[in-house]
């Protein structure tokens, strides 16, 4: 990664530096690492990435998506970068651009499976609760030790009324995920139908 491009050496202890800067909870001396490297070679792709990642948590989203967009640009391939545009957006409540970029992350790689999560949860945000399941079930198929999705996909189930399914999932939950499966129970509750 620092073998091309000028200045590779320091580009490489800038990096380094960021990354102790990072462990030790500073992002600000981090980001200026990594705007470092960018001044020194406009193309590091790795120093881009991680900048755009601390714009991020820093709620900079305009700077981040930037960085994003520009990555994107240079590797249409990659997945990582329209899902962490499509992420941002989200949390802007921009739906549309979010549901869009979700959408281009799994035609790069339909096996990505943070992708079907975020577009399941862009699916329940705009109550298209079916389409909704259909993320979550193929989040969980792709990634079935992740409690996150089981536990939307029990929530999206309860909403369709497949409440013995919903169910099914909080036991299935409670063998390896009891925290998860407990919260989960309560919310079922909320959403159980009454009965007159």
């Amino acid at each position: 990664m620092y073998g091309y491009g000028p200045h590779a050496a320091r580009r490489y202890f800038n990096d380094v530096a960021a990354g102790w800067f990072l462990v030790f909870k500073n992002p600000d001396s981090a980001q200026q690492r990594y705007e470092n490297s960018l001044a020194l070679h406009p193309g590091d792709g790795h120093a881009k990435n991680c900048l755009a990642g601390i714009l991020s948590e820093k709620k900079e989203y305009a700077r981040a998506l930037k960085l994003y967009e520009e990555l994107a640009v240079l590797n249409d391939k990659q997945a990582a970068y329209p899902f962490n545009q499509a992420f941002i957006h989200d949390l802007q409540g921009n739906l549309p651009q979010a549901e869009a970029l979700f959408l281009r992350t799994l035609e790069i790689d339909p096996f990505f499976d943070r992708a079907h999560y975020g577009l399941g949860l862009i699916y329940v945000k705009t109550n298209r609760l079916v389409e909704a399941a259909a993320m979550f079930e193929k989040n969980t198929k792709i990634q079935p030790m992740s409690p996150y999705g089981w536990y939307q996909l029990a929530l999206v189930y309860m909403n369709l009324g497949r409440v013995s399914e919903a169910h099914t999932i909080e036991r299935q939950l409670s063998k390896f995920e009891p925290k998860f499966a407990r919260g989960l129970k309560l919310d079922l509750e909320k959403l159980a139908p009454q009965s007159a």
